[in-house]
């Protein structure tokens, strides 16, 4: 009896640290830039999507819910014009205008990976 409760609480430790991984896997890591240099950019397009074809959140939720995923462009050495699309949605698309200016981070040694500080 008592070796049921020890295994019932190691396996619940596994899968509460398990959860926790995944959870900062997909809120922080999963967001992070390595070697990043910041510039600004410009957005071009308002891309909205549906959260079942962007990840977990329908899961969760159980509803589908729009994101709205600027689409920015900036150059690189004042030559290279890059464009991409922001990884993180936006609930609403208040603040983000097209021609609008935002703070972007990009990565040193592959600028397609990039996103907003804003």
């Amino acid at each position: 009896m008592e070796s049921n409760i020890i295994l019932y609480a190691v396996s619940f430790a596994i899968l509460v640290l398990g959860g926790a991984g995944i959870w900062w896997y997909f809120t922080v890591k999963m967001y992070q830039i390595d070697n990043p240099v910041e510039t600004e950019g410009e957005i071009v397009e308002i891309m909205p999507i549906e959260t079942s074809t962007v990840g977990l959140n329908s899961l969760f939720s159980g509803k589908d819910k729009v994101l709205f995923h600027p689409i920015v462009r900036f150059r690189i050495d004042s030559v290279k014009l890059v464009r991409f699309r922001n990884r993180k949605g936006f609930k609403s698309a208040d603040n983000l205008q097209v021609g609008k200016t935002v703070k972007i981070a990009y990565s040193k040694h592959n600028p397609l990976v990039a996103k907003i500080l804003d």
